[in-house]
């Protein structure tokens, strides 16, 4: 029972240990040119400088009314398009999370440990990001 709780330790830990993706790319880019802070926009939003970073870099959710300030008060001339562009054919933080998991069902499997457990966890970790069927590899 030890090995497998190892097990499932190694390969979460794996998942979470993924590269981070930098998003909103010309946001950044923009901020730089401009001269503004992650504090500038953090309090314009009505947040903590932490909480901002961890929206422009994609860990969690920035909405759309949360951009378009951001546009308004500092890049009134770039378009919503332009500020949003993706980075190009990288995946998203959520398609790399999703194909780690696919990786660890394939290694759980791989293993012999996958069972009803291995399994809920990753229906777990789907639901959490937002998706309900395994993603292709990325």
């Amino acid at each position: 029972m030890q090995s497998r709780k190892l097990v499932y330790y190694l390969a979460i830990t794996k998942i979470r240990n993924l590269e981070v993706i930098m998003s909103f790319q010309n946001i950044k880019a923009e901020m730089v040119r401009e001269g503004v802070t992650y504090g500038d926009a953090a309090k314009l939003l009505g947040m903590s400088q932490n909480n901002f970073g961890l929206k422009v870099n994609e860990r969690i959710a920035m909405t759309v009314d949360e951009v378009k300030k951001i546009q308004s008060a500092f890049f009134p001339t770039a378009s919503l398009d332009y500020l949003c562009q993706s980075d190009g054919d990288k995946p998203s933080e959520t398609e790399r999370d999703l194909a780690g998991v696919s990786r660890f069902e394939e290694s759980m499997k791989e293993l012999g440990l996958f069972d009803g457990r291995a399994e809920a966890m990753a229906v777990a970790v789907r639901a959490k990001l937002g998706a309900t069927q395994p993603d292709a590899q990325v």
